[in-house]
C-alpha cells in the first residue's frame, strides 16, 4: 500500500488530501457489493461525544429501516466505557468498531513495536465487543499501521473519495469496495460533518452536495456511507443536527 503523507506539513488539509482514494485505485481489486446498505457511522473523538451518542441513536432507531446499518467507532483506550452500555448497543443491532487507540493521532506515526503494543491493548476490547472494523483518527493511515491492522481487523474504513479542499467535492465516482487479498477497505463516499465547518457553504449547498451524491450512489447500486461526529463543533449544535435530520429523511 502506498501512503502519501508529509510529517512536516504546514497545512493539515494537504496531508489529508494526499491520503485519498486516488492512491488506492490503481493497485487493489475494485468490486461492487452484493448487498446494498446505508451505513450510518459515528466517530467518537472525546468523552463528551460519547455522552451524546444515545440521543442520536434513539433518533435513528425510532426511524430505523431494514437497510440501515449503524456503526459507532470508538477510540478504545481514550477513556473508560460502560461495558453494560456497549453490550446494550450490540443487542439493539448497533455495531461497535475501533477509532484508534486514544485519538491523539500518535499511533499512526509510532514504530512497529509501539503499534503492536497498542493493538494488543485494543484486542481484549475487540474480542468482548465483536469489533472487526477500524477507522484511523483523521483518516490518516501509515504503512506501519496498515500492515498491523490487517492482522487484527477484517475491514478498514479510513479511505475517503474526496476532500473539500481538493476541489473534488462530489468524489471520484468510484464508491465500491477495495480488496487487499481478503482484507476490505471501504470508502467513505459522502461528505462528513467535519467538512461542513471547513467550508463557507450554507445549509442548502451542503444538502445539495449530499443529495446529489446519494442519488448517484443509489442509481449506480452503491451502498452509502455517512459519517457524523458528536462534538459541539460538528453535529451537536442546532444547525448541524438539523442537517443530520434532513439527510436521514432522504432515506
Amino acid at each position: 500500500m502506498n501512503f502519501y503523507y508529509r510529517l512536516q506539513c504546514e497545512n493539515y488539509d494537504e496531508l489529508l488530501i494526499e491520503n485519498n482514494i486516488g492512491n488506492f485505485c490503481d493497485k487493489y481489486l475494485l468490486a461492487r457489493e452484493t448487498e446494498k446498505n446505508v451505513y450510518i457511522t459515528f466517530d467518537i473523538d472525546t468523552l463528551q461525544g460519547y455522552k451524546k451518542i444515545d440521543y442520536f441513536l434513539n433518533y435513528l432507531l425510532n426511524r430505523k429501516k431494514e437497510n440501515f446499518k449503524i456503526i459507532v467507532f470508538l477510540p478504545v483506550c481514550a477513556f473508560r466505557y460502560s461495558e453494560g452500555h456497549l453490550l446494550d448497543l450490540l443487542k439493539s443491532g448497533i455495531e461497535i468498531a475501533c477509532h484508534g487507540y486514544d485519538h491523539s493521532g500518535k499511533m499512526q506515526f509510532d514504530n512497529e513495536i509501539k503499534i503492536s503494543e497498542k493493538l494488543k491493548k485494543i484486542k481484549e476490547f475487540s474480542i468482548k465487543f465483536k469489533v472487526t472494523k477500524f477507522r484511523a483518527p483523521a483518516f490518516i493511515l501509515t504503512q506501519n499501521l496498515y500492515d498491523k491492522i490487517k492482522l487484527d481487523f477484517q475491514e478498514d474504513w479510513s479511505v475517503r473519495d474526496a476532500y473539500v479542499k481538493s476541489g473534488h467535492l462530489f468524489g471520484c465516482f468510484y464508491s465500491g469496495i477495495l480488496y487487499d487479498d481478503n482484507f476490505i477497505l471501504r470508502i467513505l463516499n459522502t461528505l462528513p460533518d467535519c467538512d461542513y465547518v471547513k467550508t463557507k457553504f450554507d445549509d442548502k449547498m451542503i444538502l445539495k452536495l449530499m443529495f446529489d451524491k446519494l442519488r448517484y450512489l443509489e442509481e449506480n447500486n452503491f451502498s452509502s456511507i455517512l459519517l457524523f461526529h458528536l462534538e459541539s463543533q460538528f453535529s451537536v449544535n442546532a444547525r448541524n443536527f438539523e442537517i443530520f435530520k434532513q439527510i436521514i429523511t432522504y432515506f
